[in-house]
C-alpha cells in the first residue's frame, strides 16, 4: 500500500494495524493494514456492507483502539493527555452515516457546540462562523430545529458541517452518498470536490480527504486513490 513516495506531510499512518468490530470485540474485520494517508490526498476506501467500512474509520479516527499495530495521526502516536487529544480533535475531523447530531440540540447549536468546547471566539463570533457554515452547507432553514426534525440526507449534511467547524485539515467521511436521492448525492460529490480544492465557502484551506462507499465508481477522478476492503484486507487500486 502507498508504493511511490509521499509529497506532502503524512497526516495518518498505519503500520500492520489490525482492525476489530465495535459491535463485537472479539471479531477482526481486518487485519496486517499498512496505509499512508499523505497532505493533499483524496482516498475512496470502497466495501460492501460487512466489510468493516465503519470500524475501519472510527479507528483512523482514533475512537476504536486498533487491536494491534501502530497508528501515528500528524506524525505522533495516540495521544496520551487529553490536551493532546483535542488537540487531535481539532485536526481531524469525522462525518457519521446518519449525522450523529446530539438530538436534544438545534441544528445552529450542534455546530457551535465544537467551537464553545475547544474555547475557540465569543458568542458573537461563534455565531458568525455558524451563519457561515449554514449558509455554506445550506441548512439555514433547519438552523433552528431540533436534529430530530431534520430528514436523514440533511442530518448528514449538518455532521459534515459539525465536522467542519474546527477547521480539521483530515475529514473522514463515512459513506455520504448511501441511500441519497441525485440531487443531495450531487451536492456531496460538488462538495466534497471544492473541500479537496480549497474552494468551499464554509474552510479557508483545501481537506485532505478519506470517503468510505459501497461503489467508488461516482468518485473516481483523476489524482483519487480508490482501496477496496475485501477478505480482511485493504487492498489498494494501481494507480492509472
Amino acid at each position: 500500500m502507498n508504493d511511490e513516495p509521499a509529497t506532502g506531510q503524512v497526516l495518518l499512518q498505519m503500520d500492520d494495524v489490525e482492525v476489530g468490530c465495535f459491535h463485537d470485540p472479539h471479531r477482526v474485520v481486518l487485519r496486517h493494514v499498512h496505509w499512508r494517508v499523505s497532505e493533499g490526498d483524496f482516498w475512496i476506501v470502497a466495501g460492501f456492507q460487512g466489510s468493516g467500512r465503519t470500524d475501519f474509520l472510527l479507528t483512523a479516527a482514533g475512537l476504536l483502539p486498533a487491536r494491534a499495530g501502530r497508528i501515528q495521526w500528524f506524525g505522533q502516536p495516540a495521544p496520551q493527555t487529553e490536551s493532546a487529544r483535542l488537540t487531535l480533535r481539532r485536526r481531524l475531523g469525522l462525518v457519521f452515516e446518519d449525522g450523529r447530531l446530539l438530538s436534544e440540540l438545534t441544528v445552529f447549536e450542534n455546530l457551535a457546540l465544537p467551537l464553545a468546547y475547544h474555547g475557540i471566539g465569543s458568542d458573537a463570533e461563534i455565531a458568525r462562523a455558524v451563519a457561515n457554515m449554514l449558509d455554506a452547507t445550506e441548512l439555514g432553514p433547519w438552523a433552528h430545529r431540533r436534529s430530530t426534525a431534520l430528514p436523514r440526507a440533511w442530518q448528514r449534511r449538518a455532521g459534515l458541517a459539525r465536522a467542519l467547524m474546527l477547521q480539521p485539515r483530515l475529514l473522514l467521511v463515512d459513506c455520504p452518498l448511501q441511500g441519497l436521492d441525485r440531487r443531495h448525492a450531487g451536492w456531496w460529490l460538488a462538495a466534497l470536490e471544492a473541500l479537496h480544492a480549497g474552494r468551499f465557502p464554509g474552510l479557508q484551506h483545501p481537506l485532505t480527504l478519506v470517503v468510505t462507499a459501497e461503489d467508488p465508481a461516482p468518485w473516481r477522478s483523476p489524482g483519487r486513490t480508490v482501496a477496496w476492503l475485501e477478505q480482511q484486507q485493504l487492498k489498494q487500486e494501481p494507480n492509472p
